[in-house]
């Protein structure tokens, strides 16, 4: 084990002896309240560019796949769908943005709390 695995082994070790538990920060993509977790998910992915301002690139590319569309279709609706899937959140998994409003289908109503 290198250094940096041996260092946080220790840092655990004197956190339960000190304080009864683990200073663990808990990942937000698995764990928390669906709105933590889907918040967690689009913020890691700022910086996200297109590579040639055609829809493409390899992180616009998964949108698209994640929706079944190839690259250079708008990806729009395709990331708020990967980012809900991501975040464990039933969605219509569409690159058509009209798909999140149909009747029945609406992913967020204000005052109701998200499904996972």
């Amino acid at each position: 084990m290198d250094n940096g695995g041996n260092m946080k082994i220790i840092v655990l070790i004197i956190s339960i002896i000190f304080f009864g538990t683990a200073l663990v920060k808990t990942d937000p993509l698995h764990a928390g309240k669906p709105e933590e977790r889907l918040r967690a998910v689009y913020l890691s992915q700022l910086g996200v560019r297109e590579a040639t301002n055609r829809n493409d690139g390899p992180q616009v590319e998964a949108y698209l796949r994640y929706v079944g569309l190839k690259a250079g279709n708008p990806w729009c609706a395709a990331f708020v769908s990967w980012c809900l899937g991501q975040a464990g959140i039933a969605n219509p998994r569409s690159g058509y943005c009209p798909d999140f409003f149909r009747a029945g289908k609406v992913v967020w109503e204000k005052g109701r709390e998200l499904k996972a």
